[in-house]
C-alpha cells in the first residue's frame, strides 16, 4: 500500500544519485524560477544579462550561441 506522505520515496530509489540530482534540481528550478516570476523576468532574460556582464557588449547572434538562445 503506498505511503501517504508523499515526500517518502522507495529506499532504492533514495540511494540513487541520479534521483538526488533530479529532486534537487527541481527544487532549484522552482525556487529560482519563482524569483524570477516575481518580477517578470524569464530564465532567457536572466542568461542574457549574465552573459553581457561577464563578456560585455556583443550581437544578437553572439548572445543567443553563448547563452543557448535562438538569435531571434
Amino acid at each position: 500500500m503506498p505511503a501517504s506522505d508523499s515526500s517518502v520515496v522507495p529506499t532504492r530509489l533514495a540511494h540513487l544519485s541520479s534521483f538526488l540530482l533530479s529532486q534537487a534540481s527541481r527544487h532549484v528550478h522552482r525556487v529560482v524560477f519563482g524569483r524570477l516570476d516575481e518580477t517578470g523576468a524569464r530564465g532567457h532574460h536572466y542568461r542574457v544579462l549574465a552573459a553581457l556582464e561577464e563578456y560585455g557588449p556583443a550581437s544578437q547572434v553572439e548572445l543567443g550561441r553563448r547563452c543557448g538562445l535562438d538569435r531571434s
